[in-house]
């Protein structure tokens, strides 16, 4: 995927993959969203997965629900996304912000996903979001230059690969020899 992305540009297309739940902080995603939509016609949402919330989703021409997809059917959605959104109020880890990492996608992602502190460095490839900021954060990700985009892409990217299965051993074992 990253090196599809790498040579395309990007649509102006924000991605968000996971539950409809509200714990995922969709709801505050598609407002959010909404309220912007007449600023920025061009940008679309774009939503993948289903939950509790499905049947209470946002209906909007700039918001598209995809439903479910498996692993092997996301990668068309990955190869042209600008960011992936990720505005969960309490995530413990969220393994999906890795793989969009290693996709090589900016991350605009919620300070309450454990995996943050991992693989979202201020500036370096997306933003941290806290839910009183959402608006600003989107607005600020959507006036950006292409270039700084890319920046952000290849940047996530590298982050992503940093964090190999052998180093999550690795660390394991200096835990328990400590």
């Amino acid at each position: 995927i990253h090196e599809i992305r790498k040579n395309r540009q990007p649509s102006k297309k924000l991605l968000y993959i996971g539950r409809y739940l509200d714990v995922k902080g969709i709801r505050e995603l598609w407002t959010t969203f909404e309220r912007l939509s007449d600023d920025f016609p061009e940008w679309e949402l774009h939503c993948i997965g289903t939950g509790d919330l499905w049947d209470e989703r946002a209906i909007h021409p700039k918001i598209v629900h995809h439903g479910f997809k498996q692993p092997d059917e996301l990668a068309a959605h990955l190869e042209d996304a600008a960011c992936f959104v990720m505005p969960s109020k309490k995530e413990p880890w969220g393994v999906v912000l890795h793989e969009m990492a290693i996709a090589g996608l900016p991350l605009l992602v919620s300070d309450q996903v454990g995996a943050c502190s991992l693989f979202l460095q201020n500036e370096l490839n997306g933003s941290t979001i806290q839910h009183s900021q959402l608006e600003s954060i989107l607005i600020n990700f959507m006036k950006l230059p292409i270039s700084k985009t890319r920046s952000m892409s290849q940047h996530s990217h590298r982050l992503g690969l940093s964090h190999t299965p052998t180093k999550w051993a690795e660390s394991c074992l200096q835990l328990i020899h400590s």
